[in-house]
């Protein structure tokens, strides 16, 4: 609606022009068109105004174009990608957004640039005369130029980095919606790979730009890297720790032992992987607190992952007088067995429920089973859940819950008696 808008803007402008002609005549017209050119060719601080009004036309298009770019192509692109199966267009087209503004506005601006008059400026004297220093001018030009294409450098950089994140964004729902379907890990990408490359090919991406940006100040690019390559290995032995952290990044990508949100134990740590970088890997503890263990170290560690359980194991031993009945302490376990296959939260297949030992204290009985949860709040609720109609069965039972105590037995009990008073 809005291009048909403007289109139909352009028409009546042009129709009012037509009915102008027609109205004044051709010689009256013809008389405004050269008191126009006369105004046109006069200088403002050394331009013509004809120089000017196209500067500011130019510049005007290239902020037209930005807007009409960002309400009309975009829209109508975006309108064409939904329609598609796939959104690796849909993150192809929003990635290009914001560069393509920003390199419309800065082409409208370098192309304007070229019609600056710097000869009305920059002068020197030949044989006596005033001529255009045309070194000069030139040396402005090509240093406009290579601002310009340092530029367009970066923008081409700001358009990667965004593919690269938009690449990212949708490797990361494809894993997740491959992890949804029950897709073989081993068979799939990992978030955990995808976040590390995606910050490597960022590193990549700025080296280049950064090559390519020296190479158009006039710097040669073959030194640079000669040079590179003499200072490599002594950069390489002062930051061996940094290299190894970087090492141990891809190594823990690649063989994947863990993947962002996982629960998992590495050393003295557990918690949540929050972030894989490329130094460190950070881990929230459930106390809440954030522990950043280099990659080189988290890299020769044991890790326990946690999240790769089906489920959680419960073990635990409990204890009733030794006053209790035999066939009750019986029915206790059985009924502590019954309560597991009852459950639709335990693992059934595979339990021990059995009355163990005579302990010191008390006649002791093991709880062995899994629940199925791999969420530690969930897994906590469900195992309470289990204790507390084990408490329940106890109690119907007329049993009682031992403690560690201890019984002394004296065989002249009227020992103990205190003399009487006199």
């Amino acid at each position: 609606m809005l291009l048909t808008g403007r289109i139909l803007q352009a028409l009546s402008l042009l129709a009012g022009g037509l009915l102008a002609f027609w109205v004044l005549g051709p010689d009256q017209v013809e008389r405004i068109l050269a008191n126009i050119d006369d105004f046109l060719m006069n200088k403002v601080y050394g331009i013509r105004i004809w120089r000017v009004l196209v500067i500011a036309l130019i510049v005007g298009i290239g902020v037209g174009f930005k807007k009409f770019f960002a309400s009309n192509v975009m829209h109508i692109l975006k309108n064409i990608s939904s329609r598609t199966e796939t959104t690796i267009d849909d993150y192809i087209i929003d990635a290009a957004d914001k560069p393509a503004q920003l390199l419309s506005i800065s082409a409208s601006i370098h192309i304007a640039s070229f019609f600056i008059p710097w000869s009305n400026w920059i002068n020197t004297v030949v044989n006596g005369a005033v001529v255009a220093d045309a070194v000069t001018i030139n040396t402005i030009r090509d240093t406009i130029n290579t601002g310009f294409m340092i530029i367009y450098i970066c923008i081409a950089a700001y358009f990667v980095f965004r593919l690269v994140d938009k690449a990212a964004t949708y490797g990361i729902e494809l894993s997740e919606k491959k992890a949804k379907d029950k897709v073989p890990e081993r068979t799939r990408f990992d978030a955990t790979l995808i976040v590390t490359f995606r910050k490597f090919l960022k590193v990549i991406v700025v080296i280049f730009a950064a090559m390519m940006v020296l190479d158009r100040l006039g710097v040669d690019i073959r030194m640079v890297i000669a040079s590179f390559t003499v200072a490599s290995a002594a950069v390489a032995f002062a930051a061996r720790d940094s290299i190894a952290n970087v090492f141990g990044a891809f190594v823990l990508s690649i063989d994947r032992p863990f993947s962002l949100g996982d629960w998992i134990v590495a050393g003295g740590t557990e918690g949540t992987v929050e972030e894989i970088g490329l130094r460190s890997t950070q881990i929230r503890t459930f106390a809440k607190s954030l522990v950043s263990i280099p990659n080189n170290q988290l890299m020769n560690m044991t890790i326990d992952n946690m999240s790769k359980r089906p489920r959680q194991r419960v073990k635990a031993t409990i204890g009733v007088k030794y006053s209790s009945d035999p066939e009750k302490v019986e029915q206790l376990v059985d009924g502590i067995k019954k309560l597991i296959l009852e459950n639709k939260n335990t693992w059934h297949d595979y339990y021990q429920i059995w009355f163990t030992e005579f302990g010191p204290s008390s006649l002791n009985i093991l709880l062995y089973f899994f629940i199925e949860s791999t969420v530690w709040e969930d897994f906590l609720r469900e195992r309470q859940n289990i204790y507390l109609d084990i408490m329940r069965l106890v109690k119907g039972l007329e049993l009682e819950f031992a403690f560690p105590s201890q019984t002394i037995y004296f065989d002249d009990p009227k020992a103990l008696q205190r003399p009487a008073m006199r």
